[in-house]
Formats: structure tokens, sequence, C-alpha cells
């Protein structure tokens, strides 16, 4: 999530330079990724086909690695998942950004009926439901934590960019039925109202993680809720403060990452149980209800992602050390480390270097301003990647537009290499790298996948051991699988040449993408959904009745191992009229 300055082009979950841009993941007319897939989620009789289509595939990095994606849910199954939880008990938990939450089985199913569906989620641009947890006891304390954006004022809105708070709440399994949740156990830890819930005065740097430490606290983490689109000190946008919104003190920009009495631009640490912070927390004043007794870490942009580090044995009690993806403005993405009472530096110091457009700034709270002194000592981040200079990144080679803070690995299912390395990804430029980390620093990295473009959450199955991630391109929950790990099934990828059409409807399918980690000879099986099918690699199917179908491809490896995947085709009596309302002008 996050935004760079003046006519970059707009995607979610962070931006992508017209020079630079992954042509598969950009539509034409330089469309706001969020937009191309709200397109998506529109009604299957009113989609439009657009001439860009969605990445299918991740393509291994080459050094031996042979790291690929494999599909946990047919693609298109959920729609626009954000976050993914998983439990011991094998169930996924997947966060979609307009406000479900879905459980996905072991089978990859996902049932009809949602786990939770939240009625006051605001979806709005890079607003939503955004983070997602399971209580470290779980499903034994069967508790789901769930992070999103409100905007319950009845006051008019006049800008949809500029008005908005954080919530988060929690609830218990249905004794019932566990896949859906009891709604009579909802307790809100925070934001009931704009007073005590995280400002967010435009439409991005909004909200993203809730985690647990290894101490049983729970983590948050909150954007400064400025604008993207230009230099933001505070006054731009009045309609955000006031009586019933967030309190007109807060009216700092993006300065209110350097202000402890603000939830903006932080990480917080605060009690599961309450949402109150915790007495040793860095900045705690007495009041567990303080905003400064809930700050953990401040001068954060955008810390969209975050994992919690590997427990160290030699510090049983601490909740844990924290890998904070922070997307960035102008120029750099940053990976940083928290331990307790940082100051990452934003706005005044992006990446290594000060900020110009900000040192230059006075916020209306001036004792916050850049040649002020501030809370702390300013930290550096562990590792930053320049957007357009490969080598003024550090780790050098690469360049970045959008990063998702990643997952520790630990366990038997990648080469002993890879232990207790960190994964992070790049929304935008596609890679995926492993880094080894010590006391100094990241002093290794190797990248393992690239092309893998809308990757926004990453976290360790407990069940397999391998690493899950949530593709919001393609809406589906992936594994990271390698071909080392033994013996692996084949992996299924289908394409259609078309999702949507009228009767009667001719549609080409192909395998395109589809491989044997080991290398074997695949069989392919066709299933369109109306008691027909076929084989082979491409194959053409008429439906001649209106309906939704599920043509399924199954293909089986010389070993006997099979994957399967569905792509849902629905054909209509007639193409619907589509009146466009808005923007009311060419984008």
């Amino acid at each position: 999530m996050g935004h760079g300055k003046g006519t970059e082009s707009r995607v979610w979950a962070g931006y992508v330079r017209p020079s630079l841009r992954p042509p598969s993941l950009m539509p034409v007319a330089r469309v706001p990724l969020f937009f191309l897939l709200l397109s998506l989620a529109l009604p299957a009789a009113a989609q439009l086909r657009l001439s860009a289509p969605l990445p299918t595939s991740a393509k291994a990095s080459g050094g031996g690695t042979e790291f690929y994606l494999e599909p946990v849910t047919s693609d298109g199954a959920l729609g626009f998942p954000v976050g993914v939880a998983a439990s011991p008990d094998g169930r996924l938990f997947v966060a979609e950004k307009n406000g479900r939450v879905k459980v996905v089985h072991a089978d990859g199913t996902v049932p009809s009926t949602p786990f939770l569906d939240l009625p006051d989620v605001y979806p709005d641009g890079d607003r939503g439901l955004l983070g997602i947890e399971l209580h470290p006891d779980f499903p034994e304390t069967p508790w789901v934590y769930v992070l999103y954006s409100v905007d319950d004022s009845p006051q008019p809105r006049p800008d949809s960019r500029s008005r908005g708070y954080g919530r988060l709440e929690r609830y218990r399994l249905s004794e019932s039925n566990p896949d859906v949740a009891d709604l009579s156990s909802r307790q809100i830890l925070f934001g009931e109202s704009y007073e005590d819930g995280i400002p967010s005065c435009f439409n991005s740097h909004t909200i993203g993680t809730v985690a647990f430490g290894h101490d049983g606290s729970l983590f948050v983490g909150a954007g400064d809720g400025a604008s993207w689109a230009e230099v933001d000190p505070g006054g731009l946008y009045p309609e955000c403060f006031g009586e019933n919104l967030v309190p007109e003190e807060q009216d700092q920009g993006a300065f209110r990452a350097q202000w402890t009495a603000s939830l903006a631009g932080k990480i917080l640490r605060l009690d599961p149980e309450t949402g109150e912070g915790l007495a040793d927390n860095p900045f705690y004043t007495g009041d567990p209800t303080d905003p400064e007794s809930k700050v953990w870490a401040l001068g954060l942009r955008n810390p969209f992602r975050f994992t919690v580090g590997l427990r160290d044995p030699n510090l049983p009690t601490a909740p844990g050390e924290l890998f904070i993806g922070d997307v960035g403005w102008g120029s750099f993405e940053e990976i940083n480390r928290a331990r307790g009472g940082e100051n990452f530096g934003w706005p005044c110091r992006e990446g290594p270097r000060p900020l110009p457009a900000y040192a230059s700034a006075t916020p209306p709270n001036a004792a916050l301003a850049c040649e002020q002194p501030r809370a702390g000592v300013v930290t550096g981040p562990l590792a930053y990647f320049h957007h357009y200079l490969p080598d003024q990144s550090s780790p050098g080679g690469r360049v970045a537009f959008s990063i998702t803070g990643g997952a520790f690995w630990d366990g038997d299912a990648y080469p002993e290499r890879f232990q207790r390395r960190l994964f992070f990804a790049d929304y935008s430029t596609g890679w995926v790298l492993a880094a080894e980390v010590n006391e100094d620093g990241i002093v290794a990295v190797e990248e393992v996948l690239s092309e893998t473009y809308g990757l926004v959450d990453l976290t360790q199955d407990p069940v397999s051991g391998l690493l899950l991630a949530v593709d919001i391109a393609q809406q589906r929950i992936v594994r990271l699988q390698h071909s080392g790990s033994g013996v692996n099934p084949p992996v299924a990828r289908a394409q259609a040449s078309l999702r949507y059409g009228v009767v009667p409807a001719s549609v080409e399918f192909t395998s395109e993408g589809t491989f044997d980690p080991a290398g074997g000879t695949l069989t392919y099986e066709w299933s369109f959904g109306d008691n027909t099918g076929a084989t082979g690699t491409r194959v053409t199917h008429r439906y001649d009745q209106p309906g939704t179908y599920g043509a399924t491809l199954t293909v089986t490896n010389s070993s006997g191992l099979t994957s399967q995947t569905t792509i849902p085709v629905t054909i209509g009596n007639s193409m619907p009229e589509v009146e466009v309302l808005q923007p009311t002008s060419p984008l």
C-alpha cells in the first residue's frame, strides 16, 4: 500500500512508475490498480474485458533455488484477498478487502458462507479489511482478530479520500459451527469512534498488519494517514477533523508519524484482551488508555506488512524483534528492525537520506518539524531499495516500489540454507527475496522468485511448514514450494479466452504455465462443468445454455500425482449495458 508523488501511476498496495511497470499488471489509460481490481469484483454480468491479462505464473530466479508457487485456492475463489492467518488445524482464515473473512479448508475448498462479513468496513482506495490474526493458542482459545477501516460519521463526505479511521476488534468461533464467527462475542479493542481510532485522512497509508509477539502481546501497524499526492504538513483536509471526527490537534499530516500522542505512523503494542497499552512499552505514561502508552515504534510512513522474528532462546519472555516493510514515497522502500522505542524518521527521512520536501515544511504543531528534537535517535533501515537506481539500494542490485514485509521460515520443507531466512517480496517489481539476518543486519540475500506481481502477505503454515502468500492479482492463496523438497505433484494452470459472454459462446482453454517440478510427462483432462470434457493442452468448448460453469483442468504426472485448477465461466443471454457514472472526465 502506498504511493509516490505527483503524476506517478497508482496501483493498490504501492505505485509503479510508467517506465518500470510490469506490463501484465497495468491496464491501459493508466487506470489505478485498485480500480482494475474493483472491476473484477463486479457482478459477472457487468464485467468488461480488459486488454492486459493478469499474471498467471512466477519464475524461479535461478541459482538452483527452484522455488515455484502452487495454488491453494482456485483463481477467483476469493474476492480481493489481502491477508491470511494459518491455523494448526489446517484451516486458513483469509481477510478480503471488502470486509469478509473466509475459511479455506485443507483441500482448498471455501465454504459458501463466510466466517465473518463486517458491515462497517470502509473499502475506499487502500482502506478496507487489511489485517487478520489468530490467538496464539488457537483454536483452543478461539479468538480471531481483524483490523479494518471505518467511516461511520453521519456528516456528508465531501471527498472519499479524506476521512476514515482504523478499528481493531475480535470474534470467537461459533460453538455450533467453527467455520463461522459468534457475532455476539464481538469486542472492539480500539476504534469505537473517530476519537480513539487510527486517523485516516487520505485513502492510503491506513492500517495493515496485526500480529502476536512471543510474549502474548499484540502488535498493530498504522500508516501516517496522510496524502501520497503531495507534501502533507497538515491543514489539507479539514473535513477529516472536528466534532465527532478526528480530534483537531491530530491535523498534522505526515508529521503525525513523529508524534507519540497520535496512533498514526506507528507500530502499537497492546494487551490483546483490552486493547490498552502495556506498562513496559517505551512511552508508557501510567495510563494504559493514552495513545503514548500504546506506541512501540514511530516514524513510519506505511508499515503495511511486518513480521515478528523467530524466538530468541536467550530471551524467552521477550516479545520478539519486528521486521517491518515500510512502503516509500519518492525514492526508497525500507525494511526496518524494531525492538521497542525506535524512531525510523518519516517524514523527515526516507531510506538512508533526509527528505528535503518535508524538511522545509512546518506542521501546525511546530514541535514536530524536522529541525526540532524528536523522541529518540533516528534509527536507519536494515535494508532499503531505490525506486530507480539499483546501485543506490542496500543490498544493491535491484529496485523496488512497494515492499511486502514478509515471514521468517523455520522448518524442513526447503533446503537447509533457507533455515531462519527472512522471506519478503515487492508487490510491483515481482521479486521474492530470502535474506540472512544477524545482529549486524542483512548479511546475504538470494532472489528465489521473480515475476510474482501482486503478493500482499506472507506467513508460514504451521501444518505443512511451507510459506503461504496472498496473491491479490489472481485472488487466491498460494504455497511457496521447492522442487527439491521430495515428491511434488504437478502444478496445474489454465487460461480461458473469455470468462464472460453470451450464448452461444465458444471458449478456448489452454494449459499455459502448467508444469511438473520433476520434469516428467503430463496428461491433461478437461471438465467443462456441463457434463462434457476433453483432453489435451489446448481445447475449445461451446456453451449453448446460460449459466456459471466451472471449467476444471486435471493434470497427472508419470508418478500418478495430480493437480487441479478451475476457471469460472459465466454465460448470459445478452451483454449488459454499462453506464459510467464516475469519473465524469477522462482518466
